[in-house]
C-alpha cells in the first residue's frame, strides 16, 4: 500500500506500472516509521534477560538463525554456528531456549517446523530486522539499509502475486528510471 501511495496510485491500475527507486525508497521509509516500533518491541521482548547469565542465549540463537536466512536451521546447524563465537556453548541451553523463543513470553519470534525439523523467524520481517540488528557496529551505517532492502526484496519477490502487478528487482532499477508510458 505504501508503494501505491508513493507512486500516486489511488485505485487499481488497468496497466502495469513500473515503480522507481525513489518511490520504493519513500514507501520503505514510510513503512519503517510505522513498523519500527513494533519490530523493536518484539526484539526487546525476545532479547530481555531475567538475570545476567554466562551466555546471552536469545541473542546468540537469533544471531545464528539470522545467518541461515529464509532457509531456517536445525538444532545442530544453530549449535555449530553459535560455537563459532562461543566454543563452550552447551547444547542444553540451545534446546531450552529454542523451546522458549516460540512462546509469547519471548514475543513468538521463532517458529519450529516439525516436518522439516527446522527453526525459522515467525515473520519474514523479523529476519529483515535481525539482519539489520546483528550487523557489526562499525559497518552498520554502511550496511543497514542494504541489508533491509535485500531482505525486503526477497520478501516482496517471494510473496508478491505476479498476476496482480510486476515489480522489478531493486538491482534492475536506476535512480533516473521513470514509469514507462504504454
Amino acid at each position: 500500500m505504501n508503494i501505491c501511495f508513493a507512486a500516486g496510485i489511488e485505485e487499481t491500475c488497468e496497466a502495469i506500472r513500473d515503480i522507481t527507486t525513489d518511490q520504493l525508497q519513500s514507501a520503505l521509509e514510510r513503512y519503517l516509521s510505522d513498523a519500527s516500533d513494533t519490530l523493536k518491541a518484539v526484539f526487546d521482548i525476545a532479547l530481555r534477560q531475567q538475570r545476567v547469565r554466562r551466555f546471552d542465549n536469545a541473542r546468540l540463537i537469533l544471531r545464528a538463525l539470522t545467518s541461515f536466512g529464509e532457509a531456517g536451521a536445525t538444532h545442530s546447524d544453530l549449535l555449530k554456528e553459535i560455537r563459532q563465537a562461543e566454543p563452550t556453548y552447551p547444547p542444553s541451553n540451545l534446546t531450552f531456549y529454542l523451546r522458549e523463543l516460540p512462546t509469547s513470553k519471548h514475543g513468538e519470534i521463532v517458529r519450529f517446523d516439525p516436518i522439516a525439523g527446522r527453526y525459522f523467524f515467525s515473520d519474514p520481517l523479523y529476519l529483515a530486522y535481525s539482519r539489520c540488528l546483528f550487523v557489526s557496529p562499525k559497518r552498520r551505517q554502511q550496511r543497514i539499509l542494504s541489508a533491509f532492502e535485500a531482505s525486503l526484496e526477497e520478501l516482496l519477490l517471494a510473496k508478491w502475486k505476479p498476476e496482480a502487478a510486476v515489480i522489478r528487482p531493486l538491482s534492475n532499477l536506476r535512480a533516473d528510471s521513470a514509469p514507462k508510458k504504454d
